[in-house]
Order: structure tokens, then sequence, then C-alpha cells
């Protein structure tokens, strides 16, 4: 499950990606919205946790409704990608190992992992 912290850099990263697209600078948007211009920064960066109230100042600097700034957060986030085991192997092996070779014998499923540290 995803943090808060993870929804407020989410979050962070929209409203610079706004900023940024309507060509606005940090202390442009901070005037603005009647912020200070190092407050823009650390919400950018998720670095403060946004009050609903300083969140609607800065969307309407903006000049965008609140949950236009909210488009693709997703939370929970969805569940990570399953990995298949012949892939969570070779990632084991791999950082175990300076080289990896693989032999994949037909039908055998899985196949046959042998690491080998090449000398050259």
């Amino acid at each position: 499950m995803s943090s808060a912290g993870d929804i407020i850099r989410m979050l962070g990263k929209n409203i610079r990606h706004e900023r940024v697209r309507q060509g606005f600078s940090q202390e442009d948007l901070a005037e603005k919205a009647g912020l200070h211009r190092t407050y823009i920064g650390m919400v950018e960066r998720g670095e403060r946790n946004i009050t609903l109230l300083n969140y609607a100042k800065i969307a309407d600097a903006l000049n965008l409704a609140m949950h236009d700034l909210m488009k693709d957060l997703v939370y929970p986030p969805p569940p990570p990608k399953q990995t298949s085991k012949k892939n969570r192997v070779v990632g084991l092996l791999a950082g175990r190992c300076r080289f990896l070779f693989i032999e994949a014998r037909p039908g055998s499923g899985l196949g046959v992992f042998s690491p080998r540290t090449l000398h050259v």
C-alpha cells in the first residue's frame, strides 16, 4: 500500500508539471497563489503536506479545478506486477555473480541456471 508521502509526492509532481506546462516559474506561481516561493518548491518536491486551502489557491492560480491536479493519482496504487519464478531466480543469481549464463533445456520448465565467473 502506498504511503501518505507517496501521494504528496505524486500531487507535487502534477503541480510542477502544470506549472511548467503553463510557463510559470515557482516565483510566478507563488505570487499568483499568495504563497511563498520556497513553499511551492517544497510542495512540488513532496516535502510539505499541503493543506486543502493552499491546494485550492494553487489550483486557482493555475486556472484549474482541484480535481484536474489529481488526475492519474491512484490511491491505493495497483499492486506490483507479478514476476515469474524464472525471472526472480535469474534476478537473485545475477545479483550474486559477476556474469550469469543461462542454459534453458527444452521441456525442463525453469531451465538450468549455471552462474560462472569470466576471467578476462
